[in-house]
């Protein structure tokens, strides 16, 4: 804010203060007006109704809207909230962290608020209300219903499993069974890796991996191999998907040799995919290479994969058509998204997302980077929908970057703004069932401390469940008493359950170096985290 519209701001709530003698607002309680964030248009502009001599304009809020509408938690249970208010100009921002919140009666709830988060507390069985003020504006009361804990465990115990820990039939039975043995209820099997599919399909050609030859059938399919698996030990399989990751770069380069710039007539370094067998979809790439995202430079320089780009639409279809097709083919537990971002904040600026994005119309234009997060909430929002209408009993979830924003102080990587990743957004609009943040550190690590992180996205969580994700190893060898702590704290905070990454760092490694025994049968050992089995939370939050 700039030092006359400040004088301007203090003196208009200096008068309207002393005029009214009322007195000093309560915490989380400001005077009745909120300033528009700066990320929300003119950081200027006046925090009360009317206008000045100046000319400036300046607004008021007329209403707030609390999310969700209602509540239904178990004591013990945590749940992020959310207060919007809608100004007298018709704009809307998330005023969460500033507003006074009233839960009553106090002994059945309370509210917790950090920064711009909110989280309802449960404290002993009843009914309560729940609603924000803001000077004279109140919100629509929500209804919270506490009810005493199920006495069935009820968890997500998940594990991750990607394409390259099986290799046939009987590794994938194998890996199955060790999750089932093991306590576990849920396993996430990567069925789609760069584009490529792991199990039958009309649009998407069949992985490389299976047979050395992209497009050949193999003869079997990963996928039902999987669902009976775990169907037959009583476990849920959720289908893990990388989705917008194109194509595997090639092996061993750096971000000077990774580059490729796919527009026709170039050829930088790019080792697109290879046609399919005769009948055999082709992969996308190999009949588009313009779907790839690329930087302002026009070229792709991750050193992973060639990602397919979010802001063009035939992309998008592309990803929504392949669900369809999964998701009405097979008898799947959920969906399970991954890679659901962008590759970087430096993409993307292919043709058809730059002019897309100048095809907006002028007013009340987005700025880039939301307009890109909202190309990945888009895609979110469209397999959400058609989960639901196909496939109701399934669950939507995604690993998503572990820090959704960096903590205050800290110059750590974030999902928001370096991948264009708006996983709290998701869960605020209903537009998925649960998170998995990929929380890759440890508790007590400072700006990646993985406690402080799971706090924020539990603040969040708008009622839905967060499943905790973890890795296996720390250092560079599992440690069980890690994974326990991390487990212990999860369940403390009232998290949905955990996911750890990943079933290969389960087992016995007996060579190389460093070398481990296997880590399953301690999950159910006695004492263990999962000595005690634990049913699949039911859907509640729809």
């Amino acid at each position: 804010m700039q030092p006359r519209a400040f004088a301007f701001v203090f003196a208009a709530v200096f008068m309207a203060t002393a005029a009214c003698f009322s007195p000093p607002p309560q915490a989380h309680e400001d005077a009745g007006t909120v300033a528009r964030p700066p990320d929300a248009g003119d950081p200027e502009e006046m925090p009360d109704g009317g206008s000045t001599d100046s000319g400036v304009t300046i607004r008021r809020i007329t209403a707030l809207t609390v999310t969700p509408a209602s509540l239904d938690l178990a004591v013990g249970n945590v749940s992020g909230v959310t207060a919007m208010a809608t100004f007298s100009d018709g704009t809307t921002s998330d005023v969460t962290g500033t507003v006074h919140w009233i839960a009553e009666p106090p002994d059945v709830i309370q509210v917790e608020v950090d920064d711009t988060l909110a989280r309802v507390e449960t404290l002993k069985a009843g009914t309560a209300t729940l609603k924000a003020k803001t000077g004279s504006v109140i919100s629509n009361t929500i209804p919270v219903m506490v009810t005493e804990p199920d006495t069935t465990p009820r968890e997500f115990r998940a594990v991750w499993v990607t394409r390259f820990a099986f290799t046939n039939k009987a590794s994938v039975q194998a890996i199955i069974n060790r999750a089932a043995d093991a306590g576990f209820n849920v396993v996430f099997f990567q069925i789609r890796g760069n584009g490529d599919a792991y199990y039958k399909s009309n649009l998407v050609p069949w992985a490389q991996r299976l047979t050395g030859t992209l497009g050949r059938d193999p003869g079997w399919d990963p996928l039902q191999v999987a669902i009976d698996a775990a169907h037959a030990r009583g476990i849920q399989l959720h289908a893990y998907w990388n989705v917008f990751a194109g194509w595997p770069t090639p092996a061993g380069c750096s971000s000077t040799t990774c580059t490729c710039q796919p527009e026709q007539g170039h050829s930088d370094s790019c080792t697109l995919p290879p046609a399919s067998p005769v009948g055999m979809p082709n992969h996308v790439l190999h009949d588009h290479p313009d779907w790839m995202a690329v930087t302002s430079n026009g070229k792709s320089v991750d050193t992973e994969y060639y990602w397919l780009s979010p802001g063009n639409p035939a992309v998008r279809q592309h990803i929504l058509e392949a669900a369809e097709e999964l998701i009405t083919h097979y008898d799947i537990d959920g969906l399970h998204l991954d890679r659901i971002r962008y590759p970087g904040s430096s993409y993307s600026y292919d043709a058809v997302s730059n002019a897309e994005y100048a095809a907006l119309p002028a007013e009340n234009k987005p700025s880039r980077p939301d307009w890109q997060r909202d190309n990945v909430s888009k895609t979110v929002a469209g397999i959400y929908q058609l989960l639901k209408e196909n496939r109701p009993n399934a669950i939507l979830s995604a690993s998503v970057w572990g820090i959704y924003k960096k903590l205050p102080g800290c110059n750590t990587s974030e999902g928001y703004s370096g991948y264009y990743q708006d996983s709290i957004a998701w869960m605020k609009e209903g537009q998925i069932d649960a998170l998995v943040p990929m929380i890759y550190w440890d508790i007590g690590t400072g700006c990646t401390d993985w406690a402080t992180l799971l706090d924020g996205f539990l603040a969040g969580s708008n009622g839905r469940p967060i499943i905790a994700g973890m890795h296996a190893i720390d250092g560079n060898a599992p440690k069980f008493d890690r994974i326990r702590a991390r487990i212990d704290y999860a369940r403390t905070v009232g998290a949905a359950g955990t996911s750890i990454f990943a079933s290969t760092y389960l087992d016995a490694k007996t060579s190389g170096s460093p070398t481990w025994p296997e880590q399953w049968s301690q999950f159910v050992a006695p004492g263990g985290p999962y000595a005690e089995p634990a049913e699949v939370p039911e859907i509640d939050w729809r």
